[in-house]
């Protein structure tokens, strides 16, 4: 089994179960605060909103059920773009990156 996986927040949007589904290959499942902010902004956005309320409460629920296989990363650093942030996050935890962003 792999041991930590980053998913990013187009991979939630598309699919709220997919914490799920990687929990089975991998041990630690890592979502940087910077995740939860863009879900939590994108609830507002009427072409995005029921997809990033899913995954809130995917992320909550995969929380009750395996709460030692979730890691959520707070980026101290003084980095602009949040796609900085997600990818310093995954090195920290040398993680896999899991994305549908180009």
């Amino acid at each position: 089994m792999k041991k930590t996986i980053l998913v990013d927040t187009n991979l939630l949007l598309d699919d709220s179960k997919i914490i799920f589904k990687l929990a089975k290959s991998f041990e630690k499942i890592l979502i940087p605060t910077t995740v939860l902010k863009e879900l939590d902004k994108h609830k507002y956005n009427p072409d995005l909103s029921y997809s990033a309320r899913e995954a809130i409460r995917s992320i909550r629920e995969f929380k009750r059920e395996y709460p030692e296989k979730l890691i959520f990363h707070i980026n101290e650093n003084d980095i602009d773009s949040n796609d900085s942030k997600i990818i310093e996050a995954g090195k920290q935890y040398n993680a896999t990156l899991a994305t549908k962003d180009i």
